[in-house]
């Protein structure tokens, strides 16, 4: 086929071809449908053996929730996957185990704070404008149970060597739980 009208006239047949009349699916993130995101992920602490991360519940940057066995204890923790990141750092993943029978709710927010020999304070902003709300309350019905998080750290903030804490309140039953969890970046 050397007639480029030919292949034009192919092409456009193929693509009148593979239109769907039909219903159309859900609205992403519509009631109707379960909404999944995947990421391509490329850093060094990928979630997973492959590149791509499926995110339970992206909105509140949960990866994942695992069942945990019958209650061992009531004191929930939080931290992070490794105590030590590097400087290019762009995403870190957060571990919540809860293991009363309580369950425990979290919103969106979430923190980060830089320690610089006398108090903690935020870090610097990357070049994008910082978006600020007011934090929503989802409580899962999961108890015992251990959330992994994960946060865009490095997209969000300039991250030089030093200590960190990723911050993060939830509820557990009516009691407030403000969590941190530290780590190094060298």
């Amino acid at each position: 086929m050397n007639n480029p009208h030919a292949l034009i006239l192919l092409a456009c047949l193929a693509l009148v071809g593979c239109r769907h009349d039909g219903q159309r699916g859900g609205a992403i993130g519509g009631s109707d449908t379960t909404t999944a995101i995947l990421v391509a992920d490329t850093a060094r602490n990928a979630a997973s053996d492959g590149d791509t991360l499926l995110y339970e519940l992206p909105e509140f940057y949960l990866l994942r929730t695992d069942t945990l066995p019958p209650p061992t204890g009531t004191t929930v923790t939080m931290r992070t996957e490794r105590p030590t990141y590097w400087p290019d750092v762009r995403a870190l993943n957060v571990v919540v185990e809860n293991p009363t029978d309580t369950p425990l709710g979290f919103g969106r927010s979430w923190g980060i704070e830089v320690w610089d020999g006398r108090q903690w304070h935020s870090p610097e902003w990357r070049d994008t404008t910082p978006l600020v709300w007011r934090d929503d309350l989802l409580v899962p019905q999961e108890a015992p149970a251990r959330f992994c998080f994960r946060f865009p750290v490095g997209e969000v903030f300039k991250l030089p060597a030093g200590r960190y804490r990723i911050l993060k309140t939830f509820r557990l039953g009516d009691r407030r739980l403000d969590l941190t969890a530290e780590f190094l970046i060298e």
